[in-house]
């Protein structure tokens, strides 16, 4: 019998395994959906066949960057192993899933070890840790982080996240108990765990901060004072107080950086930072709520949140705050009588911070949730625990391990099942879409979701429905208009009606809120195109063809639907032969299908698609080999270019003037810029930056003769020097010589042919161009409008 022990002690994680893993049983083909598409699914980077150090390398040049290596890295190993199997992407995620709930168990079993919480027995320690774990692991919330593919990146923040914190206990307590080496091993870990949650996700930025907390309420901050105080004896210096206040200047700059950054984020969005720092205090407890009260209902992949104007604009919005103060000041008064509590409390509200304060993201998402109900479970179980404990005084020992037991048993059970029944709702695109809709009716992109599944699933006339409601909701930055407007032009195409699909997705373009989804765009614009070759209006059709290729230079990670697009010129340039229509005069008519469509690329800027059909087995003529030979010298061109349009082999001071001028542009800051250049041009009066720069610092101060003549100097030290010749355009456009400035841009292209703002800056050229021929009188709007929109688009 005694040998029967251990894994009788084993038996209650085996079953909470096997309740996980029956919990999401029904996920294993589960759909993509929304950001799976353009993270992975439709991302060529992460289709490796094969591993090599430069794949490796790009996979952190994606657009999520460095900062999300990880995530990106599994999408990849996925694919290679799985084969672009949708199941390989959920086995992942639910492995990813089960580590970080076994590393929860370790975390809570851990934070019970510390002599200062006093849990008495091993026996105790591991039920109130299983049952955390197991509450957390198998609450139906967390099926957007695990369901969702590519919410992966929270599960994955999440686990590493508690993988850096079990580790720091773990250190603590052996540095408690003076095993030096156990203590730099777990500092290890420590370590390595951190860094692979940073490069999980970004709101990581907060394991320093839980880590302070852990070591404030559960060890008196022993290990903060330990590191502090040689800093504050240093502070306390002369050298130090130096230091300190340079310390203080850095981290002012950094806010104001920050905030600056942040601020501009708001720009496309249809609330302000104001608004929304005021309705996440309503979201946050609307997450709350859903954790505490475990139901699918409160789930979904969209939500519709009223915005809070005011404190008082809706009222909830003063309760809420009113909560969420009164919750944090009881986790600070309270944390002598109940740590644990009240340390779940803070790290809710710790793990939520960033993606719930100021930040300019979406409103609500589920999947935010992951990591703060570690939090918000163990105070629940904890004070629950502590109730009960006082109602079941009666019972002996022995009655409440088994009373306990059998709850634990029970409630696990039930979560497992309506963790189960929300994993229904993926099942297939309708349904989980059709679940968004039905929770969020107000919401315009569940709709138009909606309505593209709908269609993809053969119900077009209630495609139809859907799209035009998802249309009526949409208003400015929150719109999924385009999305729509593709459903809307697909249903027509399918039921051969080409005017009207080129009458409603006209119209839907022209009454178009601003913001739209990239690839939805590229799509639409093929689409309209493919409507207008039905017709025989060509031109028409090329028009919207160049129109989806300007799309795709701007987005690169648009590459997969160049096959798309290509489909379209194919069939459209044949067509056009047949017909004996030119669709572009600057073709010649002798050249072969080929390679009038890599001619028509390659003068779109689309390079990569030119080189592809002039080296196709039917354009092996002079012509193709000539245009293959400029392509490659105008790539030279563009890299040589690219790598000189930053100021990354300037001096040190040039690069701080640089990011005064580009980030600082209070006039202390301005002035001091100008003084590093000044003292850099009496150094070095031959250098080409730094003449630029002053040029730049004249243009912001007004003196736009004194800039022009310091671009005119940069030139003349670096002819070849396509960034002096786009400063100077500005400068001479705004001295008055519209003349001179489009003769500056044009050099521009010429020397940087793949400059990533082409299409910009031509069309800005064109309108210097109609200001030119106006006269002088629009010379002085032009400047007005350029004078306030050109920062952002082309400085530096």
């Amino acid at each position: 019998m005694p040998m029967r022990k251990p894994y009788l002690r084993m038996l209650p994680l085996f079953v909470g395994l096997t309740l996980l893993i029956v919990s999401y049983s029904n996920t294993f083909y589960g759909p993509f959906v929304l950001d799976d598409f353009h993270s992975f699914v439709k991302n060529a980077d992460t289709h490796i066949e094969r591993f090599d150090s430069e794949k490796f390398i790009n996979l952190a040049k994606t657009r999520f960057g460095i900062y999300r290596f990880v995530p990106m890295l599994t999408f990849s190993l996925d694919y290679l192993w799985g084969k672009g199997e949708i199941y390989a992407y959920h086995v992942t995620n639910l492995a990813i899933h089960i580590i970080a709930y076994l590393l929860c168990i370790s975390f809570i079993y851990s934070l019970f070890c510390i002599p200062s919480i006093r849990v008495q027995s091993p026996q105790s320690r591991l039920f109130v840790a299983l049952a955390v774990g197991s509450l957390w692991a198998l609450h139906p919330v967390q099926t957007s982080a695990v369901t969702y593919l590519v919410q992966r990146m929270a599960s994955l923040q999440g686990m590493f996240f508690l993988g850096a914190t079990t580790a720091y206990v773990k250190a603590r307590l052996a540095l408690l108990n003076g095993e030096r080496k156990r203590f730099i091993s777990w500092g290890v870990v420590l370590g390595l765990a951190a860094l692979g949650a940073f490069l999980s996700k970004e709101n990581s930025a907060v394991l320093p901060l839980v880590i302070l907390v852990i070591d404030t309420w559960f060890f008196d901050g022993r290990m903060v004072r330990r590191i502090l105080q040689p800093l504050i004896n240093c502070f306390q210096k002369r050298l130090g107080k130096v230091v300190l206040l340079a310390c203080t200047v850095v981290v002012m700059l950094g806010t104001y950086f920050v905030m600056d950054h942040l601020s501009k984020g708001y720009s496309g969005r249809h609330f302000t930072m104001t608004e929304r720092l005021l309705t996440e205090s309503r979201v946050i407890l609307r997450y709350v709520g859903a954790i505490l009260i475990p139901r699918p209902g409160s789930l979904s992949l969209e939500h519709d949140v009223e915005l809070s104007t005011s404190i008082f604009s809706p009222i909830t919005t003063l309760l809420s705050m009113c909560a969420i103060g009164a919750a944090l000041f009881y986790a600070v008064a309270a944390r002598k009588r109940q740590p644990v509590i009240t340390f779940g409390i803070l790290w809710f509200f710790t793990t939520l911070s960033i993606e719930s304060s100021i930040v300019p993201l979406e409103l609500m998402f589920d999947h935010r949730m992951y990591l703060p109900s570690v939090g918000l479970v163990l105070a629940g179980f904890v004070a629950l625990r502590q109730s009960l404990g006082r109602v079941g005084k009666h019972y002996s020992e022995s009655e409440k391990k088994k009373l306990a037991w059998s709850l634990m048993a029970v409630v696990c059970s039930f979560l497992s099942l309506i963790t189960f029944l929300r994993n229904e709702d993926w099942r297939d695109p309708v349904t989980i879409h059709a679940d968004a809709v039905r929770k969020a009716p107000r919401n315009p992109r569940a709709h138009a979701n909606y309505a593209v599944s709908l269609y993809l699933a053969g119900f077009h006339e209630e495609a139809l429905v859907e799209a035009e409601k998802a249309i009526d909701l949409g208003r400015q930055n929150f719109e999924e208009d385009v999305v729509s407007a593709v459903t809307v032009v697909a249903v027509y195409m399918e039921r051969k009606d080409w005017q009207k699909a080129i009458a409603e997705g006209e119209k839907l373009l022209a009454k178009s809120h601003g913001r739209a989804d990239a690839d939805s765009m590229v799509v639409f614009l093929l689409r309209l195109a493919e409507c207008y070759r039905q017709i025989e209006d060509y031109s028409k059709a090329y028009m919207y063809a160049q129109k989806a290729i300007d799309v795709i230079r701007q987005y690169p990670y648009l590459r997969v639907e160049r096959q798309h697009l290509y489909r379209v010129l194919v069939n459209l340039f044949a067509d056009a032969e047949k017909k004996g229509v030119v669709l572009d005069n600057t073709l010649e008519n002798d050249l072969c299908l080929d390679e009038k469509i890599a001619h028509a690329l390659f003068a779109f800027g689309d390079w990569e698609g030119a080189r592809y059909f002039a080296q196709k087995g039917t354009t092996d003529g002079v012509d193709a080999q000539h245009l293959v030979k400029t392509i490659d010298l105008l790539e030279q061109r563009t890299a040589a270019q690219k790598a000189q349009w930053e100021f990354d082999d300037a001096s040190f001071l040039i690069k701080v003037a640089f990011f005064i001028s580009k980030h600082l542009s209070h006039d202390v800051f301005m002035s001091l810029g100008e003084r590093i250049i000044e003292h850099r041009l009496k150094k070095d009066p031959y250098d080409a930056a730094a003449h630029l720069l002053q040029g730049w610092y004249e243009f912001h101060r007004g003196r736009y003769g004194e800039a022009v003549s310091q671009a005119k100097l940069a030139i003349a030290l670096a002819p070849q020097w396509a960034k002096a010749w786009i400063a100077l355009g500005f400068f001479e456009q705004q001295a008055g010589g519209l003349e001179q400035a489009l003769t500056a841009f044009q050099h521009t292209l010429e020397l940087y042919p793949g400059y990533p703002k082409r299409e910009v800056l031509k069309v800005l050229m064109a309108q210097l161009e109609a200001s030119q021929m106006a006269g002088p009188e629009s010379v002085i709007s032009m400047r007005t409008e350029t004078e306030e929109g050109q920062e952002g688009s082309f400085t530096y």
